[in-house]
């Protein structure tokens, strides 16, 4: 990868843009914490700008500036670094590493995703397999992630067990994860956007507190981004998409953040508005904060445009993956945006592209899909879950929803109600995600059940209609790590929505709950399996219809195929049961096993759905699919 910034191998060149700086030397050392350090000074290209370079250094590893302003002086790490050493220790002192590109070697090909019916499974990586019950040999760590050995049972294993073809990974980009009394243990607090974090890397484990991770005594370094690239290749391997998420709108407060420490506004004088830097600025001069975290990114600026671009190439071209999805994507603007688009697309045309359409300020689903993106539909979501516990959404059997209501939710998306999304493969539909309570906590709240209790069976029961509804719906969809199993995330008799400072079993995927709830799990494989071979095809090709009507009670009904060969999702949503009729022949191969199915008067097949239930059910000539594994659900 050539930058335009930062370390360039192949010329053995350092360039740093550093507004409102007077001078800047360059720092090099054999190791972080070792003797000898030289300092050499930089040559200053454009003093309005604030470019400064350097041609020529030697031939140590680690690196810094020292960047002198007017009111003092800073050492700050590499925005634009490929690699950084970090220190062990509350804050994670960096320095950046001077690396060479990868040697091109074989690769296992991409894998597209299919932005009109993928199945993708949200993972952390280290709770995914951190837990003794993952059966990982390199637990919580890229390696251990992609693993497909028998004893594996989470990460790739667990996903390709559930019927998915996609895996969306948590930010991987380098972040401090010591803060004092808490840890970063999400990565949504990034600060070197083309770096991978070393918290993934087997290196992280063996380190002791206030050394650098992967950093031998001898000055040798493990760049984690030869595991990541590792991962990305054995996802592809065992048949999956990997997706990244994306964090371009903020940057980390706990640490020597370089675009903060190189922000021109930092120190302006309290009687002039400061010049413009890497982050937006409200109306009195002090950093904005439409993303909560109190420093918005200018992606408009060109410096902080050419870094996220060149965060495009790194994640894309060099490490591989299949899509990016953007943390709070309205924030970075519609230009920004469509750059990212192209910058993408110019990789691969397959790239699959999605974002969080909302900030604190603005809720933008149609201006970010016009711009090629899938935006997470968080109106679907509250329809199908509900907005909290005491308002529980249809999944709980609320009864007030209209039936074209629904059958709008699994046409794609529950925006098309407004007219914004003509295209439901620009929705991705989704009941939880890493942030707020898990789906299977969502449920034991609605249901009054307590922290950590087994699931009830009206929670249960709420679980199993989610899954069907879910798979049943058009265009891409995403399931939680652990939502399949009904995945409790408390510790101590509490509640924890949000263990994104929490390295524990809160957030630890314990995959022995995954064998206690064995038949939920099968539930959901199945109705994935029935999604593949069924409803996406269908709805792909025009023949899905959502309108059937029960009886009695409330009820809907989604078609698909033609004729005899035709088969039907039946949903009972209300508080009631729900009565369907279906013609002469056909017959039920998914359902609860209290579910009714009396021949009727003339010959049709009656359906009583149990309030709050799913069932499937297929023409004569329809084959059956074969159970997914021993003991599956299918009739």
């Amino acid at each position: 990868m050539n930058c335009a910034r930062g370390y360039d191998a192949a010329r053995d060149r350092f360039t740093l843009v550093a507004p409102g700086a007077e001078s800047v030397e360059l720092l090099l050392r054999e190791h972080p914490d070792g003797p000898g350090q030289r300092a050499l000074g930089m040559r200053c290209l454009d003093a309005n700008a604030g470019l400064f370079r350097r041609e020529g250094a030697g031939g140590e590893r680690y690196y810094r500036y020292r960047v002198h302003y007017p009111w003092g002086s800073a050492e700050i790490p590499d925005p634009w670094s490929l690699a950084v050493a970090r220190r062990h220790a509350p804050g994670n002192e960096a320095w950046s590493v001077r690396t060479v590109p990868a040697a091109p070697r074989p690769r296992p090909p991409r894998r597209p995703v299919d932005p009109e019916a993928a199945v993708v499974v949200e993972l952390h990586v280290r709770d995914a397999t951190w837990h003794p019950s993952a059966g990982a040999v390199s637990p919580g760590t890229y390696l251990g992630l992609c693993e497909t050995h028998p004893a594996a049972v989470g990460g790739a294993r667990h996903a390709r067990a559930l019927g998915a073809d996609a895996v969306e990974l948590l930010p991987l980009a380098s972040f401090p994860w010591d803060e004092g009394e808490r840890t970063n243990h999400w990565g949504y607090m990034p600060s070197f956007l083309l770096a991978a974090s070393a918290r993934y890397t087997a290196a992280f484990a063996s380190t002791a507190p206030g050394a650098f991770v992967g950093v031998g005594a001898d000055g040798s370094f493990h760049d984690p981004a030869d595991d990541v690239r590792a991962m990305v290749d054995g996802l592809h391997e065992a048949g999956l998409s990997v997706v990244l998420d994306v964090v371009w709108n903020h940057v980390s407060l706990h640490d020597r953040n370089p675009l903060l420490l190189l922000d021109p506004g930092q120190h302006a004088a309290a009687d002039r508005a400061p010049p413009r830097g890497y982050f937006h600025r409200d109306g009195s001069g002090a950093r904005r904060s439409h993303s909560g975290c109190g420093n918005d990114l200018d992606a408009d600026h060109p410096e902080m445009r050419a870094l996220i671009l060149a965060a495009v190439d790194r994640w894309i071209g060099d490490f591989g993956f299949d899509g990016l999805r953007l943390d709070l994507g309205e924030m970075l603007g519609d230009d920004a945006l469509a750059a990212v688009a192209a910058r993408a697309k110019a990789h691969d045309a397959a790239i699959w592209l999605s974002a969080e359409p909302w900030s604190m300020a603005a809720y933008r689903p149609d201006a970010v899909a016009a711009q090629g993106y899938a935006v997470w539909n968080d109106r679907y979501r509250n329809l199908v879950k509900g907005e909290h516990p005491g308002a529980p959404g249809l999944m709980f059997g609320r009864g007030d929803v209209p039936a074209d209501v629904v059958a709008a939710a699994l046409e794609g998306s529950a925006w098309r109600f407004g007219g914004w999304l003509p295209e439901a493969s620009r929705s991705v539909s989704y009941l939880a995600c890493h942030d707020g309570a898990t789906l299977g906590d969502f449920a034991r709240r609605a249901v009054g059940a307590g922290p950590g209790e087994e699931l009830p069976p009206a929670a249960r029961r709420a679980l199993r209609f989610a899954a069907a509804f879910l798979a049943a719906t058009r265009g891409p969809v995403l399931l939680q790590a652990g939502q399949s199993f009904g995945r409790s995330r408390s510790v101590g008799g509490a509640w924890v929505d949000n263990a994104y400072d929490r390295d524990d079993a809160a957030g630890h995927l314990d995959w022995d709950a995954r064998r206690c709830e064995a038949p939920l799990v099968a539930w959901h494989a199945a109705w994935l399996q029935a999604r593949r071979h069924w409803f996406a095809p269908a709805w792909r090709s025009g023949h899905a219809r959502a309108r059937i009507a029960p009886i009695a009670g409330q009820g809907l009904g989604l078609g698909v195929g033609e004729g005899r060969a035709a088969h039907v999702a039946l949903f009972a949503y209300g508080a009631e049961d729900a009565l369907f009729v279906l013609p002469r022949g056909w017959r039920v191969v998914l359902g609860e096993p209290e579910l009714e199915t009396p021949t009727l008067d003339g010959g049709e097949l009656g359906v009583r759905l149990p309030a709050r239930s799913a069932a499937l059910a297929v023409g004569p000539r329809v084959s059956p699919l074969s159970p997914l594994q021993k003991g599956g659900v299918w009739r």
